[in-house]
């Protein structure tokens, strides 16, 4: 009987699970001195990786601070953003309906007042005189546009031509909005039994990707057509067609940037075979910039030769003029066309209008300055103003409308600025994509590191005080409670206090402790193999974990960078934001002053008129009566 229990005794005692059990077979039969040379060497491994963590860490925690701070400066930049627009919306509302309410007076005048027309139209940019068509139609029920048509398209001007006066198509051009407009053109250009190329080429190769969008967008609402179908059946020539076809794909490089040498090399290589595909493919989608970096290039690999000769040597007809508009400057091409339609026998009114009146009052200006550093022939050079005050001769209105248009004086428009809305938020943006670039290209992960060690550092001081503060309290706490029987060299525990546990603290998160705080001497803590085993898993664990951490600190390095420099470009665009509002208020509030001191002078003027009118109309009572006269301009255009 105690035989059997003993037996059973030894069963229990053999099913019981020892911690060397699930240690594997071949670290369990490891000499101590094996398990002490794998761990010193895998301790060896893991020094190199906390040596190429710590920097990690330390540009980890300086970009961080930036970052911060960055962020508050972008907050502070962000709410005087706020606080200026809201100071400049009412001021800009109250322009826009001033000047509707003096376009409604001139349209309503004896005779319409052309003056004011042209002061208005002529001088505001294209979004402001959207935004004063609104108030208009707002407050007096009737688009601007059609009042536009109605009261300045002639009969006369009609039944001759066709169409309104030079200043009815130019007012026009300029009060429709450009999706509708280029679609208009884009109808007039195509709808005929064959394309008219001249008109067509200057619509496509001159606009902006989104705008040409836009317009082919509104092209095939408006008119249930697909431009593209429209240009395959019409265009019979095939180079000629590819050629428009891929200009509509509106794919074109519009970042102004001259091609890197291997890519002007490869491309000018491609263009020398004279291959009809290559000019489509390359030329197409161009920009100005591009090709001269092309051009200049070609040069290069082919002395003597220029590539725009080359091109027009090699090809013909519309294909050519395609090409080379494409390739030539916008404001040259534009120049260009100017001068053809003022050189003519006849003044090609039309194409005056349209070149002027599509354009903003910036690429005005910047079309008056390439014709006259082009210009006509020497032998008759006259700038640009000249030859059209010399041209529309008799036209004031439409001279003074024309020259307005090209002026560069900025003060003549509310805001005191001629740029669109999208061109100032492209110089806006290129501004803040500047200022990224230039801080990506001035980064140190050095003084990244050195500003991050010393974040670590007071970081890891406000701790030690926080817990320096926490545990004074616990003794005097304990003081209190218990007397004054304690020693102040040593906590109730008999440890001592916390200025000799201070020199553990070495790292300040948690994770990082635990991951890079790992130390082994090389000799060996233990001398039996399970208690090595245990140390060799311990750090197996670790290196893992420090592994793991190099991978997440580099990743979020990289995260943390594009943030900065996301934020460092929206602050710059923040404060340039903030400089064209605060350009903006000045201006509006110098322009209201003006506009008051005008409004005062002309009522002085008008009452002294009315004084002396009374007189007159009480001598001339009988012969008013006798002889009735209209009153309103209504009764005139009736009568």
């Amino acid at each position: 009987m105690g035989c059997s229990n003993s037996k059973a005794a030894k069963g229990v005692v053999n099913n019981q699970s020892s911690p060397v059990d699930f240690i594997p077979k071949e670290l369990k039969d490891a000499r101590p001195d094996k398990l002490r040379k794998e761990i010193t060497e895998m301790y060896n491994d893991y020094v190199i990786l906390r040596d190429q963590i710590k920097p990690l860490l330390a540009e980890k925690h300086g970009l961080n601070a930036l970052l911060d701070s960055e962020r508050n400066q972008l907050e502070e930049l962000l709410a005087k953003k706020v606080a200026l627009d809201a100071q400049r919306k009412p001021l800009m509302k109250e322009t826009w309906k001033k000047d509707a309410d003096d376009l409604y007076q001139a349209f309503n005048a004896y005779t319409v007042d052309k003056a004011v027309l042209v002061r208005i139209l002529a001088t505001r940019p294209k979004w402001q005189i959207t935004l004063i068509e609104e108030a208009f139609f707002k407050k007096y029920g009737v688009q601007l546009l059609e009042k536009v048509v109605n009261e300045l398209t002639t009969v006369v001007g009609t039944l001759l031509t066709g169409s309104g006066t030079g200043l009815s198509r130019l007012l026009i051009y300029r009060v429709m909005n450009q999706p509708e407009r280029d679609a208009a053109l884009l109808r007039d250009c195509t709808d005929g039994l064959s394309l008219q190329d001249e008109m067509l080429l200057e619509i496509i190769c001159t606009r902006s990707n989104r705008e040409l969008r836009q317009a082919l967008h509104r092209y095939t609402a408006e008119y249930k057509k697909n431009l593209v179908d429209v240009i395959r059946a019409k265009a019979s020539f095939k180079n000629y067609r590819d050629f428009v076809l891929k200009v509509l794909e509106c794919d074109k490089d519009e970042e102004q940037l001259p091609l890197d040498d291997d890519t002007a090399k490869q491309c000018a290589v491609e263009l020398h075979t004279g291959m009809a595909s290559k000019y489509i493919d390359i030329l197409a989608n161009v920009s100005h910039t591009q090709f001269e970096s092309i051009s200049a290039m070609y040069t290069k690999l082919y002395p003597g030769k220029d590539l725009k000769k080359e091109i027009c040597s090699k090809i013909g007809g519309d294909f050519q003029q395609a090409v080379m508009i494409r390739c030539t400057d916008k404001y040259e091409y534009l120049a260009k066309r100017i001068e053809t339609a003022l050189s003519g026998w006849s003044l090609d009114n039309e194409s005056l209008c349209r070149i002027l009146g599509c354009l903003s009052r910036r690429d005005c200006a910047l079309v008056k300055l390439a014709y006259n550093r082009t210009g006509p022939p020497p032998t008759n050079k006259r700038s640009l103003e000249e030859t059209i005050q010399n041209v529309l001769k008799g036209q004031n209105h439409y001279t003074t409308a024309c020259l307005l248009l090209m002026s560069e004086d900025s003060a003549l428009t509310p805001l005191g600025s001629d740029k669109e809305e999208a061109e100032e938020e492209a110089e806006v943006n290129s501004e803040g994509e500047r200022a990224k670039n230039a801080a990506q290209n001035a980064y140190s992960a050095n003084d990244v590191r050195r500003k991050g060690e010393e974040v670590m550092a007071a970081h890891l001081q406000a701790i030690k005080a926080a817990e320096k503060n926490r545990l004074k309290k616990e003794v005097k706490k304990d003081k209190h409670g218990h007397g004054d029987d304690h020693s102040d060299t040593k906590d109730t525990d008999g440890h001592p206090p916390l200025e000799a546990e201070e020199e553990d603290h070495d790292m300040v998160m948690s994770e990082e402790d635990r991951v890079l705080g790992f130390e082994w001497d090389g000799k060996g803590r233990y001398m039996d193999a399970t208690k090595l085993t245990v140390t060799f898993r311990e750090l197996e664990f670790v290196q893992n974990q420090a592994l793991m951490m190099r991978e997440r600190l580099g990743d979020e390095i990289v995260a943390i960078q594009e943030i900065l420099l996301s934020i460092i470009k929206t602050k710059v665009e923040t404060e340039a934001w903030n400089r064209i509002y605060g350009r903006q208020i000045k201006s509006l509030t110098e322009f209201f002053d003006r506009r008051n001191k005008e409004s005062s002078k002309n009522s002085s003027t008008s009452n002294t008129t009315t004084t002396s009118g009374n007189t007159i109309k009480a001598s001339s009572s009988q012969t008013s009566l006798r002889h009735p006269s209209p009153s309103t301009a209504a009764v005139v255009r009736q009568r």
